[in-house]
C-alpha cells in the first residue's frame, strides 16, 4: 500500500510522500518538527503513512502493559520496574503509562523532552499524548504539559482552573473542565482551538490531528477543526452519544440509539427425544413490544412423528414444528428455520425475572443423529423500551454511561428509583422503604426519602411512596 496526500492535508509530503509500507518499516523516516506546519499531527500523519510504524499499547486487567509495532525508538520497550498501571496512551513515536499509584511514565523518542516527567508532577489520574509532547491531568484537577512546543501547546493556560479529563492532538490540547466547559491550545490553524461559544456544558473531549471533538452532557456531538474528509460533519441523525474519539481525519461516536437484543444459543445439537435441549437468555429488560424466537434446525425432521416442540418458561410456544407439511427434510442441505412471535403481555409476564427459559423437546423419531451437519440454535429477538425518567431527552441507559449514578447496576437511575419511593434501591416499593421513610419522619433536610422536594419528610412523602407501591417501573 502506497500512501497518499491530498491538497490541504495535514500529512506532509516529506514525511509520506509515496513510501511503500514495507519500505518506511524497514528504514523509517526521521520525524521533522521544526520550521514547517507539516509537523503538525505528528501521530496521525504516521498512521496515515503506514500502520506499520504506529505501536500498540494496551493494559492487561492485572495493570501489566504490554507495546507491539515498528520499534525503531523504543516505544515498545515496556520498562521492567514499570509496576502495575491503569491508563496508557500512544504518541507520535513515545508511550506513556499512569500508574496505579498515580505516578507517570514515559518511553521512547524523547527528542524534545516528551518522555522527561517532571519531578514535581505529582499524583496524576489521565495522561494524553500528542505528536511530540505528553500531557498529564493531576489528581487535583491540574493539568501539566510537556515535550515540543513550538505552537504553544505545552503552554496551559493560567486560568484554566480544575479539570477533569485531557486529549492530545497533533499540535494541539483540549481539556475538559471540572464545570463542563472545554478549553484548547496550541497550533490553531484549522480552528481545532476555537471552542464553539454555544458549545455548552460537555462529559467528554478527544483530539485527532487537525480537529477537536466534544461530547455535551446531553448526549450531542460537537466538531471543529480541520475537515477535508468531513471528521466535522457531524451527522444530523446521530442522535444522544455516551463516547467519542478522534482519528487523523475521521470521529468516531458511541450512539445512544437503542437497537434491538439478540440473545442466542451455541450449538445445541445433538438433540432427540431423550435429549431436549434448553436455552436461557438473562439480562433481559423491560419492552413493551413482545419478541420472536427463531429456531433453526437440521436433522431427521418433516413427517408427523419427526417433529419439535417449544416451551418458553414451561408454556408451549408452538408444536408440530419442522413436522409433517412442513417442507422440511432430513439432514437437509439447508437448515430449517421457523420464526414465531411473543406478545407483549406474555413475554413481559414471563421476563419479569430478567430471564427466558427455552425449551426444545423432539417429538419421539425426531432426532439429529445420523445427520453429519446436524444442528439447533435458538435466537431471541427484542428491543427494550425507551427510558426517561429525569426527563432530559436521553434514554437512562445513556446517561447512566455519562455518569448518571446507578449504584445497583440495574440499569436504572437511583435518584429515579429514590424519587419513586424505593429508598433501598432493590427494584421495589415496599414495606422496607416505608419504614425508612417512617423513621425520618419530620427531620428538616433528610439524606434521603423527600420525595416532594420540600426538605422534610411527611404525609405528602407518604403518599407519594403508597402511589408507587410494587415493582419499579
Amino acid at each position: 500500500m502506497t500512501s497518499q496526500s491530498t491538497p490541504g492535508s495535514l500529512a506532509p509530503a516529506h514525511l509520506i510522500g509515496a513510501t511503500a509500507r514495507v519500505a518506511i518499516r524497514n528504514n523509517p523516516p526521521r520525524i521533522h518538527r521544526g520550521g514547517t506546519r507539516g509537523r503538525v499531527g505528528v501521530v496521525g500523519a504516521f498512521l496515515a503513512a503506514a500502520g506499520a510504524v504506529a505501536a500498540v499499547q494496551t493494559v492487561h486487567a492485572g495493570g501489566a502493559v504490554r507495546a507491539w509495532g515498528w520499534n525503531g525508538y523504543g516505544q515498545c520497550d515496556v520498562p521492567n520496574e514499570l509496576g502495575s498501571c491503569s491508563a496508557v496512551a500512544a504518541g507520535g513515536l513515545h508511550t506513556v503509562a499512569l500508574r496505579q499509584d498515580g505516578g507517570v511514565r514515559a518511553w521512547g523518542d524523547n527528542d524534545y523532552g516528551q518522555c522527561d516527567v517532571p519531578n514535581q508532577l505529582g499524583p496524576c489520574s489521565a495522561v494524553a499524548a500528542g505528536g511530540s509532547h505528553t500531557v498529564a491531568l493531576r489528581q487535583d484537577g491540574g493539568v501539566r504539559a510537556w515535550g515540543y512546543n513550538g505552537d504553544g501547546q505545552c503552554n496551559v493556560p493560567n486560568e484554566l482552573g480544575p479539570c477533569s479529563a485531557v486529549a492530545a492532538g497533533g499540535s494541539h490540547i483540549v481539556a475538559l473542565r471540572q464545570d463542563g466547559g472545554v478549553r484548547a491550545w496550541g497550533y490553531n490553524g484549522y480552528g481545532q482551538c476555537d471552542v464553539p461559544n454555544e458549545l455548552g456544558t460537555c462529559s467528554a473531549v478527544a483530539a485527532g490531528g487537525g480537529h477537536t471533538v466534544a461530547l455535551r452532557q446531553d448526549g450531542g456531538v460537537r466538531a471543529w477543526g480541520a475537515n477535508f474528509s468531513g471528521e466535522c460533519d457531524v451527522p444530523n441523525e446521530l442522535g444522544s452519544c455516551s463516547a467519542v474519539a478522534a482519528g487523523w481525519y475521521h470521529t468516531v461516536a458511541i450512539s445512544c440509539a437503542i437497537t434491538p437484543s439478540s440473545p442466542t444459543s451455541s450449538e445445541l445439537a445433538p438433540y432427540s427425544f431423550a435429549n431436549p435441549r434448553t436455552f436461557t437468555a438473562t439480562g433481559i429488560q423491560p419492552t413493551s413490544t413482545g419478541a420472536t424466537l427463531t429456531i433453526t434446525a437440521r436433522g431427521n425432521l418433516g413427517t408427523s412423528t419427526k417433529f419439535l416442540t417449544v416451551k418458553i418458561d414451561g408454556v408451549t410456544l408452538a408444536t408440530n414444528i419442522f413436522g409433517a407439511g412442513s417442507g422440511a427434510a432430513n439432514c437437509a442441505a439447508t437448515a430449517n428455520t421457523a420464526t414465531f412471535t411473543i406478545p407483549p403481555a406474555q413475554f413481559a409476564s414471563l421476563t419479569a425475572d430478567g430471564a427466558l427459559e427455552v425449551r426444545v423437546e423432539p417429538s419421539l423419531n425426531a432426532t439429529s443423529d445420523g445427520c453429519a451437519n446436524a444442528s439447533l440454535t435458538v435466537e431471541l429477538n427484542y428491543t427494550r423500551d425507551f427510558y426517561d425518567c429525569n426527563g432530559n431527552g436521553n434514554d437512562d441507559g445513556c446517561d447512566i454511561v455519562l455518569g448518571a449514578v446507578d449504584e445497583n447496576h440495574n440499569g436504572k437511575i437511583d435518584t429515579c428509583e429514590l424519587a419513586s419511593g424505593d429508598l433501598n434501591l432493590d427494584g421495589y416499593v415496599n414495606g422496607a422503604d416505608l419504614g425508612g421513610l417512617l423513621s425520618l419522619w419530620g427531620i428538616q433536610d433528610p439524606p434521603y426519602g423527600d420525595l416532594d422536594g420540600n426538605r422534610q419528610i411527611n404525609g405528602a412523602d407518604l403518599g407519594l411512596l403508597l402511589s408507587h407501591w410494587g415493582p419499579v417501573p
